[in-house]
């Protein structure tokens, strides 16, 4: 499907990459009468409303974007937002490890306290070692 926007005239999937919506979702609207300019243009809801944009570095990205183009987690940055960080603070500042809470080490937990492996073995395993 080949759309025409102010003058521009391209296939549904470059207007999806150049509006970030998915082109099914184009194409969808489009069938159900939208506008070309409302199709491309309005974000697509995500639990009931569109997802909020944050600018920063001359970039117009919402909270999953930036997590995945900073490397943090979207739960840190939702998080340093609501406590009133600036979008350029949250996403480029490191986070702090303060020492609190439990820690996982090499993808697994730590042990919590001193069990060997012999001693989690059934009974009839070791009376056969």
């Amino acid at each position: 499907m080949i759309l025409t926007h102010e003058g521009i005239t391209q296939p549904v999937e470059e207007w999806a990459l150049d509006y970030g919506i998915p082109s099914e979702t184009i194409r969808k609207r489009i069938g159900r009468g939208w506008p070309v300019a409302e199709a491309i243009e309005i974000p697509v809801l995500t639990h009931g409303r569109p997802s909020q944009r944050y600018r920063f570095d001359g970039r117009s990205l919402t909270v999953a974007e930036w997590a995945k183009l900073s490397g943090l987690s979207a739960f840190t940055l939702r998080s340093r937002l609501r406590l009133g960080w600036t979008i350029g603070r949250a996403v480029t500042e490191r986070p702090q490890l303060t020492g609190k809470g439990p820690r996982k080490s090499g993808g697994g937990y730590q042990a919590t306290s001193a069990v060997s492996i012999e001693d989690r073995r059934p009974r009839h395993a070791q009376d056969c070692a």
